[in-house]
């Protein structure tokens, strides 16, 4: 590629431009070298970037199909909710006519699908700060298992909290952690140099149930400094965490969570325990769109 890829900046689980997560969308006319990306990503410096490139050999195939690869300023993830979701809202708006799109990742193949809106692709504007649609992202559960009790000591200790309600840890190397409230999670001050030390990914999704007025189901908050985010506003691959976890605590197979951020956002999470699947829905809004021109 000699330059000229093109580029969006979206906010990922809103509505709004201002809130949600957001991430950059690079569409790449082919793959790049890892050193290249990483540069790419640490310039955007967003909590993840996302980086396309189209495989669709078939225009009569059901289904678009894209490599995806996610970068934080600092290293590669093997998984990221929100810029999935910001990539296929990118390829919907403007390049994508068909329903749905597979994206081949590190995690597996994972699935976009529109839900309602978007009408004709060729017809979007390159940007629009309206949400034109719902979207629907098909992502593996993440099940999370109790931690022993040193550990859960360590990860309270690094929340400035002298008690949970539940600890666990998920493959993925987060911890789950439910306190007794809504305003126990907003007023979480974690320590960010001892979750530094944790083992994995060491990410650490603070929860609750929502209040009884809420129309929310649980609370949520994330953290994950070892990948270079202090806190991500709205956290899609947590909610394969909190999705299953909610769900067979509040005896439902759907669960709406509000990440309480300085942004946040909402993500409605349906759980096929029996496939081992979490459907993320969630709207996203693009708020910038240019051409990326470097090239080394």
């Amino acid at each position: 590629m000699a330059g000229g890829a093109e580029f969006a900046r979206v906010s990922a689980f809103t509505d709004d431009p201002f809130g949600g997560n957001p991430a950059a969308v690079c569409i790449l006319s082919s793959e790049r070298e890892d050193s290249w990306l990483q540069r790419v990503a640490k310039e955007f410096n967003l909590s993840e970037t996302a980086f396309l490139v189209d495989q669709s050999r078939d225009e009569l195939a059901e289904e678009a199909e894209y490599n995806l690869r996610w970068f934080t300023p600092k290293v590669e993830v093997d998984l990221c909710g929100h810029a999935t979701l910001a990539a296929a809202h990118t390829l919907f708006m403007n390049h994508v006519q068909k329903t749905s799109i597979v994206f081949h990742t590190r995690s597996g193949a994972l699935k976009a699908r529109k839900v309602t809106g978007y009408g004709d692709a060729e017809q979007n504007p390159p940007s629009s700060l309206k949400a034109q649609g719902l979207l629907e992202l098909d992502f593996p559960l993440a099940l999370a298992t109790p931690c022993s009790s040193p550990e859960t000591t360590r990860v309270s200790n690094s929340l400035g909290i002298s008690s949970v309600v539940w600890c666990g840890k998920t493959d993925l190397g987060d911890y789950l952690v439910e306190l007794e409230s809504s305003e126990q999670v907003m007023e979480i001050v974690p320590n960010f140099d001892a979750m530094l030390d944790f083992p994995g990914r060491g990410g650490v999704i603070v929860t609750s149930q929502a209040p009884s007025e809420s129309a929310d189901d649980f609370v949520s908050r994330f953290f994950c400094p070892k990948s270079g985010v202090l806190e991500d506003p709205v956290t899609g691959s947590a909610h394969c965490t909190l999705g299953p976890y909610w769900a067979e605590k509040l005896e439902k197979n759907s669960v709406q969570g509000y990440q309480g951020s300085e942004r946040g956002g909402r993500v409605l999470v349906t759980v096929d325990k029996a496939n081992g699947r979490a459907h993320l829905q969630g709207s996203a809004v693009i708020t910038m769109a240019g051409v990326l021109l470097v090239d080394a």
